[in-house]
């Protein structure tokens, strides 16, 4: 006479954990039969107690595992099986969306967190702003940015693992007017020691200042941020005089050349 067919097998439900480490199997009590629990394949982890439906499984690392609950009948003539599925995810690390910055409205711009650790996932979400960019590579740490306004924008970084609780950082990026276009004014040639230069003023929150980009020797302004300044302490040659308007962190500049010949000796001969 052949046994009776065993009850059959039912190992619970697939788990996913967060960093746990262990783990409780609940299979179902045989009714005929026993039962017994195995790993489908190997790791560090230790069945307490096989032979028992309600067991525990430690230490458990990190990953997947897969537990099998078996019940066979009293001459092991036949066997039900059952497998359940333990994702033990890692705990993510903690977000960090970069520091708040500035920009000028035609920059290239990047939002640079910190990585996601392995075993998470990172990804960047936008959350305020006067229109909605594109995000051209969200779940990078390094995104950028194309279709901005002026204005300020918010983001978040959030890194994430299943069944653990997510970390989240937000930054604010803030994107304003390039500077006024910069005019230096004509070029001159010039018989002086001495030249006046004449740019355009600029206006709200731009500042201008002179530079000199070139010349036979170092010229004298007589204001750096005067845009119509004089410039002496000119000898014969050729100088480049830049003028720079700026604000925050845009800037343009032109360039305008000064000439000076060298001057005439007049020689009147000798007395009669």
């Amino acid at each position: 006479v052949s046994a009776l067919s065993p009850t059959i097998a039912n190992a619970g439900t697939d788990k996913i954990l967060c960093n746990q480490s262990s783990v409780v199997m609940n299979g179902n009590i045989p009714l005929i039969g026993t039962g017994v629990w195995t790993e489908a394949g190997s790791s560090a982890s230790t069945i307490v107690s096989p032979d028992i439906a309600t067991t525990t499984i430690n230490p458990l690392s990190i990953g997947l595992h897969k537990f099998v609950w078996t019940i066979t009948n009293s001459d092991r003539s036949c066997a039900s099986r059952d497998t359940i599925s333990i994702t033990n995810n890692v705990t993510p690390n903690i977000a960090n969306a970069g520091i708040d910055d500035t920009f000028c409205v035609f920059n290239t711009i990047f939002l640079n967190a910190n990585d996601a650790i392995t075993g998470t996932t990172g990804a960047w979400s936008f959350v305020s702003g006067p229109n909605t960019p594109q995000l051209l590579t969200p779940n990078s740490s390094s995104c950028q940015l194309t279709g901005v306004v002026t204005g300020t924008y918010k983001f978040l970084w959030t890194i994430s693992s299943a069944s653990c609780i997510s970390s989240s950082d937000e930054v604010s990026i803030t994107v304003i007017n390039n500077a006024d276009l910069a005019i230096a004014g004509a070029n001159q040639t010039l018989c002086s020691t001495i030249a006046n230069l004449d740019a355009n003023t600029p206006t709200g929150n731009n500042k201008g200042i002179w530079m000199q980009g070139d010349g036979p020797n170092n010229a004298t302004f007589a204001s750096v941020t005067n845009p119509s300044t004089m410039v002496s302490n000119l000898i014969a040659g050729t100088y480049k005089f830049v003028w720079k308007i700026y604000n925050e962190r845009c800037f343009t500049t032109d360039t305008v050349t000064v000439i000076i010949n060298k001057q005439a000796v007049a020689v009147a001969g000798e007395d009669i």
